[in-house]
């Protein structure tokens, strides 16, 4: 199966086609392009070195790998892990609350991040996907809950 798009202008008498462009829908590699001008009038045609342009997919899934509570106060470190052949995608990050409140991090890496929530809170949402030229890939998203240190309090009994 092909597709094929084709250009043409007006020339005050009616449309006349002046490129067509046709290319492999199933391929998942690069193709060859060139181009050929044809002015029929005075015989001429010319053809353009070839071109070869690399095809570009969407990002696939992410995963992200990180605790699945934290305490508060304390430092916890996120990785966003892509595909294999997604290796050359730019990682983007965020963290916010479940009230969907953005939530500060530090960037430890391209796709690793620091969070460390010094504010009482039931959990925060980590998302990550992977972009490349082509778009941007599914989002995933983990829920971390936050546990509190347990209080503790120490009684002096004075028996002397």
């Amino acid at each position: 199966e092909h597709s094929t798009a084709v250009e043409t202008i007006n020339q005050g008498l009616g449309w006349q086609k002046i490129s067509t462009l046709s290319l492999d829908s199933q391929r998942n590699e690069g193709v060859k392009v060139h181009c050929i001008a044809t002015i029929e009038d005075l015989g001429f045609n010319m053809k353009s070195e070839e071109l070869v342009v690399d095809l570009l997919e969407l990002p696939g899934e992410v995963s992200i790998v990180g605790p699945e509570f934290i305490i508060l106060n304390s430092v916890s470190e996120f990785e966003c892990i892509t595909q294999e052949d997604n290796r050359e995608s730019l990682v983007t990050m965020h963290v916010t609350s479940l009230d969907g409140d953005q939530v500060s991090f530090q960037m430890e890496s391209d796709n690793k991040i620091s969070v460390t929530v010094q504010e009482p809170l039931e959990g925060i949402i980590v998302e990550c996907n992977a972009e490349t030229m082509a778009g941007i890939g599914p989002v995933q998203a983990m829920r971390v809950d936050i546990q509190y240190p347990q209080k503790c309090t120490l009684k002096v009994l004075n028996n002397f």
